[in-house]
């Protein structure tokens, strides 16, 4: 009797074990597809390399003058930055909203059409796009959103999709006094 309970329980571990790694193997499968690396903006790369305190590599003119400046690596042809469409228009107003701040969208060089159109959609003028060669920045997935301070270092950066807590967060570091 004690070696059949033995073997049931060995069975349902094996049985569980099985079901596990048939569901890491799907897991490991779908992030490698083409799909969803492009759908979720890793088709550029896995991480950007940037952290808080560094230096982000965009002319200074996009944050200079004014204490946090966000700015915004996106794609007009990205699925992931599509999708956070509404998101970046509510950041956008959120960053409009405060006097001492600025939005700027960086896109690629090549289809500055297409990415004024879609700058416009985020509720952003033509002064606030930057059209500049992926090779000068270390953005390999977009959307990525960094908050800079005016000497244009990283306070917060964040590569993906955002979610609700990102936006507060972002909200809340963008009305901290200069400095901190």
């Amino acid at each position: 009797m004690m070696n059949g309970r033995l073997d049931l329980a060995i069975g349902r571990t094996a049985v569980a074990l099985s079901f596990g790694l048939v569901a890491l193997s799907i897991a490991v499968g779908i992030a490698a597809s083409p799909y969803f690396r492009a759908t979720v903006g890793l088709d550029r790369g896995l991480t950007s390399g940037y952290t808080r305190g560094d230096t982000i590599d965009v002319p200074s003119a996009a944050y200079r003058g004014v204490a946090r400046t966000v700015v915004v690596f996106s794609r007009s042809s990205c699925p992931a930055c599509q999708a956070a469409r509404p998101r970046l228009r509510r950041l956008t107003a959120a960053v409009k909203r405060v006097s001492d701040a600025r939005i700027v969208l960086v896109t690629p060089l090549g289809d500055e059409s297409n990415e004024l159109v879609y700058a416009r959609d985020l509720g952003l003028a033509e002064s606030e796009v930057m059209a500049i060669s992926p090779s000068q920045v270390r953005v390999r997935a977009v959307p990525t959103i960094a908050l800079v301070d005016s000497q244009g270092r990283i306070i917060f950066v964040h590569e993906g999709p955002t979610g609700d807590d990102d936006d507060l967060e972002i909200e809340r570091l963008l009305t901290l006094p200069a400095g901190r």
